[in-house]
């Protein structure tokens, strides 16, 4: 900006050479017209000041009335001419500052405002994708640091704002709650849904093994009975019957796999009380049987000799016939 334009410049050109010739005439002159240089110097430079007062550089017109009361010490206009315009000057520098510290304020609370949207910004971000719960915990952290921005610039915002940005802090503090919430039931939700997989794929191999063993199973106890090991296979088909209650061949032949066992072990107890008592009655002394005395008395001798008798004589009695023939059928 141009404080002074080229006829401005020439009259305090002009008022400066002014002074300065009456200075030289001073010094020239007596007294009496070195008094009167010098009041006709002090008059231009208190014209010059007011001018530059009237243009709204009292800073200038300060230099000016200085001067001029050097040229005129008693001159009371001249006093208060550089009183006003050193006033003016402290007025000017006093809003000056008042205008640098409002500036810094204002930048201050710029600042502020900046971080502290910025850290609502970051608490924010930091769950729109949520990977664990960390995430919600870093955003805690993050809403935290916006309050501690916010309480150590209030005493650069106003009340009013001051109050809005805490409702704004209080809002996504209110919102991180609700998505933290959500996001635990959904991870409760997919940890569910994932157990439940796992035991079904544990049911799967559960069951393909079963199956497995069945199939197993109904091998062996068709060849158990195609041998009649009919225990074994009652036993194995019990085994099936553990594993699928409702085995169809199982239940069909378990019956009969029962009835077949049971008759084979009497059989073999049979056997072998038939061969334990002919154990025993070998085991008995020859001693122990009268032979000799069942050859000589017979129980019957008397018939066996009557029989006797009558085939010796030669008597044919039908009735002696009949008893020889049975004697020898005996």
């Amino acid at each position: 900006m141009r404080l002074f334009g080229p006829t401005c410049r020439g009259r305090i050109g002009a008022v400066l050479a002014a002074v300065a010739v009456g200075w030289c005439a001073c010094a020239l002159a007596g007294p009496p017209v070195a008094a009167k240089a010098r009041g006709t110097a002090a008059a231009e430079l208190l014209a010059a000041g007011q001018r530059a007062m009237a243009a709204g550089q009292p800073d200038r017109a300060v230099g000016f009335f200085e001067r001029a009361v050097q040229l005129a010490p008693s001159d009371e206009e001249a006093q208060l001419l550089l009183s006003t315009a050193q006033r003016q000057v402290a007025e000017a520098q006093g809003q000056a500052a008042i205008s640098r510290v409002k500036d810094m304020r204002g930048v201050a609370r710029g600042v502020a405002l900046r971080d502290f949207e910025d850290a609502l910004r970051k608490a924010q971000e930091t769950v729109q994708t949520p990977r664990r719960s960390g995430d919600f915990d870093q955003a805690a952290e993050h809403l935290r640091n916006a309050r501690t921005l916010l309480d150590n610039s209030r005493r650069f915002l106003g009340e009013g704002e001051y109050i809005k940005c805490g409702q704004r802090a209080d809002e996504v503090g209110k919102w991180l709650e609700a998505r933290r919430a959500f996001w635990e039931q959904s991870a409760q939700a997919a940890d569910q849904r994932e157990i439940a997989r796992a035991e079904a794929r544990r049911s799967l191999e559960t069951d393909t093994r079963r199956r497995q063993r069945v199939a197993e199973l109904h091998e062996k106890a068709r060849s158990c009975l195609a041998d009649r090991r009919y225990a074994e296979a009652r036993s194995l088909m019990e085994e099936i019957l553990r594993l699928d209650p409702k085995d169809a061949w199982a239940r069909s032949q378990i019956g009969s796999a029962h009835v077949d066992a049971d008759l084979s072990q009497e059989r073999l107890l049979a056997r072998e009380t038939a061969e334990e008592t002919g154990k025993v009655l070998l085991d008995v002394r020859a001693s122990e049987v009268p032979w000799a005395d069942e050859y000589t008395h017979p129980a019957d001798w008397v018939e066996k000799a009557v029989r006797r008798k009558g085939y010796l004589t030669g008597e044919s009695d039908p009735a002696v016939v009949e008893a020889y023939r049975r004697f020898m059928q005996t």
